[in-house]
């Protein structure tokens, strides 16, 4: 009696395996179980005690846009999509579908594509708690090692740091490779760059000014552009030590002008002989803004014209200051605002002759 019962419940089961089997839902092959094998079908996970009978689980599973989904149906049908997406190619992605960006080769199959190695796609922000993150950077497991060219930060100084907010329906295009093949109900995909309505302030570089001077820097994705951040940091090295070079050669320009500044100090010039006129050094020197400059012009000398001229250490004038107050001790305020910081030397000419020079530092 007892065999009996047993070959009835195995009969029923056969028979329960069969109806499932027969719509495609649920079978036992071989060595696996198959959910949805010929038509599509999902795996809920959790009991919904809010609503039982709507058969909504709290997690699914299933094979959807070309890879393995796992998605959230309660409380309302796709209310949580592509949680996490593993496509079928390895590709996986948190918030989207894991996109391999497949592009196609022209006059091949259409599942002979070149692929982008983007492994891991995270449509949403990234945070590591108690840890580092590390790239191999092993210089055994690298070849062709030179230094990056001088010219860095020339480069550097053409980009234009931006801040930005990431538009909220703006979408990237992708490919699938199997879309006749394993799931034709998909002709086409696109994939949102701000699933969560990211609505922060963001700072950064377009993809396309990169491009223009850092090329290798930038990848392209669907029909939208990527940068690789990491490894601009030793092209911004680079261009620090650029402009530390320029800054210690402009650091021995000016200790040998400071000394010229003191083979100045007295120093007299006249072309026509023995004069007493000359100049005093400027106070403040350094100045920004004003500065005094004090003279003297020799009594026995007559005097058609006096004047003090200004001109930078390429020579170049820069201004000509006329006395009028005759010979002996005199003073005049000099305003060097519309000069450039920098050391400029002032002239006193009598007559049209040199009579001294000195130098003064204009500050920032």
């Amino acid at each position: 009696m007892k065999k009996k019962s047993i070959k009835i419940v195995l009969v029923i089961l056969s028979i329960m395996t069969l109806n499932i089997s027969a719509q495609g839902i649920f079978r036992v092959s071989g060595g696996s179980t198959q959910i949805g094998y010929q038509n599509y079908r999902w795996l809920g996970l959790g009991f919904n005690s809010s609503s039982p009978a709507s058969n909504q689980s709290q997690w699914g599973i299933e094979h959807y846009a070309s890879g393995l989904n796992f998605w959230k149906p309660w409380p309302s049908f796709n209310s949580g999509n592509f949680k996490l997406h593993i496509s079928d190619y390895g590709h996986v992605s948190i918030g989207n579908p894991a996109n391999p960006w497949f592009q196609k080769t022209a006059g091949t199959w259409p599942f002979q594509y070149q692929v982008q190695n983007f492994k891991l796609q995270v449509h949403g922000n990234v945070v590591a708690i108690g840890g580092n993150y590390f790239t191999h950077s092993d210089s055994a497991a690298k070849e062709n090692m030179t230094n990056l060219p001088e010219n860095t930060l020339s480069k550097l100084l053409q980009l234009v740091p931006l801040k930005y907010n990431y538009k909220q329906n703006f979408n990237i295009g992708g490919y699938d490779v199997d879309t006749a093949i394993l799931d034709s109900s998909v002709t086409g995909k696109s994939y949102s760059l701000n699933p969560n309505n990211d609505t922060s302030l963001h700072f950064g570089f377009t993809a396309q000014a990169i491009s223009r001077l850092f090329p290798n820097l930038v990848s392209g994705i669907g029909n939208s552009e990527a940068v690789n951040y990491i490894e601009f940091i030793p092209i911004i090295v680079r261009g620090i030590q650029d402009q530390q070079k320029i800054i210690d050669s402009q650091r021995l320009e000016i200790a040998q002008l400071r000394q010229e500044i003191i083979n100045w100090q007295g120093r007299s010039i006249d072309t026509i002989g023995q004069s007493r006129s000359r100049l005093f050094q400027n106070n403040p020197n350094p100045f920004d803004g004003t500065t005094t400059i004090t003279y003297f012009i020799d009594e026995s000398t007559p005097v058609t014209s006096a004047t003090i001229e200004v001109r930078n250490i390429m020579g170049t004038l820069q201004s000509t200051i006329v006395l009028n107050d005759g010979t002996g001790i005199g003073s005049t305020e000099y305003n060097g605002s519309n000069l450039s910081p920098g050391y400029y030397i002032y002239t006193l000419k009598i007559n049209g002759s040199i009579k001294d020079s000195k130098m003064f530092l204009k500050e920032n």
